[in-house]
């Protein structure tokens, strides 16, 4: 009777570890990792993000280290979940903006594959970000916070906000090394008066 009793409370353990919300859920960064591939169309003929610096440092996707990079700027890489559900971020916040790195925790390899900034929502205390210090300056290497969306469209061959103000757009490159490719995709948020308030860049290599 014992032995059925830990065996119960064991089983109810795992559902609810399993149950157990990501610290960053419904953040920004979290929400664009998650939306799954944008429609296909319309495809940009380049890769759109070049070069993304974060005060005098290059971040180069899929290849800087997201444990690195976050200690030199004063934070800490995160872990939460386990093979599809792993997850690593590190963020700088102050007031109600955040700056988000990302590294798929089974893709990724540590490294960062993605990197985003939102104006609007505060990040919550759960994700223990580190502090966003007012004279670093973050260039995602490409246009977006503050500016209307109506010219990010035209600039980056997006369609317009949906209902929820989000638009992106999916490039499609040839790596260095055939057949393989480089999938990035550049996600935006428009607020109520179409202003860009989040963007973010992400990028995945694969046949």
């Amino acid at each position: 009777m014992r032995t059925a009793s830990v065996l119960v409370f064991i089983a109810c353990l795992a559902i609810s570890l399993k149950a157990e919300a990501s610290p960053i859920t419904n953040t920004w960064i979290d929400s664009v990792s998650r939306s799954g591939p944008a429609s296909p169309e319309p495809w940009g003929e380049v890769k759109q993000v070049y070069n993304v610096t974060i005060g005098d440092q290059p971040v180069v996707l899929e290849e800087t280290s997201i444990a690195d990079l976050a200690a030199s700027l004063g934070a800490a890489a995160q872990n939460w979940g386990e093979a599809g559900e792993a997850t690593t971020w590190a963020c700088l916040s102050r007031n109600a903006e955040t700056l988000w790195l990302y590294s798929d925790g089974e893709m990724g390899g540590g490294a960062v594959t993605g990197v985003a900034i939102d104006v609007r929502d505060p990040a919550p205390a759960s994700a223990n970000c580190g502090t966003w210090p007012a004279d670093l300056k973050v260039d995602l290497g490409m246009m977006g916070i503050g500016l209307p969306a109506d010219v990010i469209a035209a600039n980056y061959l997006t369609g317009q906000p949906d209902d929820y103000g989000w638009f992106r757009s999916t490039n499609l490159t040839d790596a260095a090394t055939p057949p393989g490719k480089i999938w990035q995709e550049l996600t935006f948020r428009a607020n109520a008066d179409g202003t860009v308030d989040a963007m973010a860049v992400m990028q995945e290599t694969g046949d």
